[in-house]
């Protein structure tokens, strides 16, 4: 709508909201992906060896929504080679951007979470997935038996301060020696 997006696809069984993205970019299977994947390996290999005014510059964002349990499974492979190998496939002017939507984050596989540049999430009611989420985010910073209880209580402290508040674990941040280098907090404004 703005103009930083040329493209916005969207994966999602139930094909609810995000009523801006064309319906011709609306998919309820992976299948397309593969197709929109390839097509940036050619812009990309393109962009390589052409001259700088003559490159692709193609900005899109890959929304999957309600594919939760199907994350693990073969065909959503794809996913995990982006989630490690996709900043090869578009290099700049290029950009390639992935969102995935989903109530539990321990369903995306761990080689995702850990190489996502950042992930939202609000209070986790299952102890498991929190301690999960603590010990792959919240302990870099301290692994200590104390460094741990404090990670907690500002897990705690983040989650329960506000409505509608998300914690952001920014990934992209190397050479962190306190929560506050890439732990942040997102307030939702409910209009």
């Amino acid at each position: 709508e703005n103009g930083q997006i040329d493209n916005a696809y969207l994966f999602s069984k139930t094909d609810a909201g995000f009523n801006i993205i064309d319906k011709k970019h609306r998919f309820d299977t992976i299948e397309p992906l593969e197709m929109i994947i390839n097509n940036y390996k050619m812009m990309n290999e393109f962009n390589k060896c052409c001259n700088k005014g003559d490159k692709f510059k193609v900005k899109s964002i890959i929304i999957l929504d309600d594919f939760g349990q199907d994350m693990k499974s073969k065909e959503f492979n794809v996913i995990e080679e982006m989630s490690i190998l996709g900043r090869h496939i578009s290099y700049e002017p290029l950009s390639l951007i992935w969102c995935i939507l989903t109530q539990v984050v321990t369903m995306i596989p761990r080689s995702i979470r850990v190489n996502t540049s950042q992930i939202l999430f609000s209070k986790i009611s299952s102890r498991t997935e929190r301690d999960i989420i603590l010990n792959e985010f919240f302990y870099i910073a301290d692994g200590s038996r104390e460094g741990r209880k404090k990670a907690n209580d500002l897990y705690n402290e983040l989650v329960t301060n506000t409505n509608y508040g998300f914690i952001v674990i920014e990934n992209y941040r190397q050479n962190v020696n306190r929560y506050s280098d890439y732990i942040k907090k997102y307030k939702a404004c409910i209009c």
